[in-house]
């Protein structure tokens, strides 16, 4: 039985499966819907991770007093210095520490590449094998069934349509989106596509050049030491696995809010599939995912998704415990624009 999840509705679960396709098919976009947000676009403000801001967009990331706003901008240009130090170097003791504290969002991208080719040996592996990787698609031998390439298509409007790189049908980000998860379909004939990794790969494509895209994309679903690739084989086995593993973790760290969210139905499998399988790619602000992702890349262990899951429910213990099941759920469709980054990932790596 594939896993159940809920976020986008507050009381019947969807299922996030392989078959590139969520019940609730509310993100697909027609005609009028796309020249209406054509119209409200040159209105809105775009925020620093190239989100447009909108009342409904989770991505875009929180609003702080201009006080607090240039504190942390002080607080960015000086680690910035610090990264750019440490990228002339052939690794450092210091880059768990640092990666915890927030890798600055103006050299993230020079830094998730310089992370992956020193501590990474995915990634040199397929590099090496693919110099040119333009040249998978259009090598003769190249196959990819259709089943697989018609469900790439179906999710490519639904990655991220509200950053300025994937909003235009057809664009440069779409397109660039779209080769990298054929590219992979083709090398890895076991996974294919599965839907959750064109979050991960659109993620890439907003702080790196395509080509190096789908190498660090290869690259983290290839490691050893991460479920991802696994938890997208065709039977998901590994996804159950990773949702027992939450499970065991939440009863033994949440207690008596554990027992509470069991007692009123509310199974991770309702929630925790689509934290799990984006890495908190869809429906959270970038502010929580880059964390996160400095975080994964550095470490290269999965345990940071487990601590900031449990960090999130923890954050709002109050909140749930006063509440019966549709109220939870509905608490849960709110989270990501409720969360303050900063604190949640102090919380989970203390």
């Amino acid at each position: 039985m594939k896993p159940e999840k809920q976020l986008d509705g507050e009381s019947t679960p969807q299922k996030m499966d392989r078959e590139g396709g969520y019940e609730d098919e509310s993100t697909l976009k027609n005609g009028s819907d796309v020249a209406e947000e054509s119209s409200v676009r040159s209105s809105c403000k775009i925020d620093r991770y190239g989100f447009i801001e909108t009342e409904n967009n989770n991505h875009s990331t929180m609003t702080v007093p201009e006080a607090m706003l240039k504190k942390r901008i002080h607080k960015e240009n000086d680690r910035s210095k610090k990264w750019l130090r440490m990228l002339h170097k052939d690794g450092s003791s210091k880059l768990k520490e640092r990666a915890r504290k927030g890798i600055p969002d103006a050299v993230r991208g020079a830094s998730w590449l310089w992370i992956m080719q020193q501590y990474v040996s995915e990634y040199g592996a397929i590099k090496q094998r693919f110099p040119d990787p333009s040249a998978i698609l259009t090598s003769p031998s190249t196959l990819i069934d259709a089943r697989t390439t018609d469900e790439i298509e179906r999710d490519i409007d639904r990655t991220f349509p509200k950053h300025t790189m994937f909003e235009a049908d057809g664009g440069l980000g779409q397109n660039a989106l779209r080769r990298i998860l054929q590219s992979y379909a083709a090398l890895d004939t076991e996974v294919g596509y599965c839907q959750g990794m064109g979050f991960i790969a659109a993620l890439f494509l907003t702080y790196l050049v395509e080509e190096d895209a789908f190498y660090c994309f290869h690259s983290v679903l290839s490691r050893s030491s991460s479920p991802l690739r696994l938890m997208y084989l065709p039977k998901m086995s590994e996804t159950q696995k990773v949702l027992y593993v939450f499970e065991q973790l939440g009863a033994q760290h949440l207690g008596s809010l554990w027992t509470h969210m069991s007692a009123e139905g509310i199974h991770p499998t309702m929630y925790a599939t689509e934290w799990f399988m984006t890495m908190f790619c869809r429906g959270f602000s970038f502010d929580l995912v880059t964390r996160v992702w400095d975080i994964y890349l550095a470490e290269g262990s999965f345990k940071i998704v487990y601590r900031v899951s449990l960090a999130i429910l923890k954050s709002f213990e109050k909140q749930f415990m006063e509440r019966s099941f549709e109220k939870m759920m509905a608490l849960l469709k709110e989270l990501p624009r409720l969360i303050d980054a900063d604190a949640l990932i102090e919380v989970s790596c203390d």
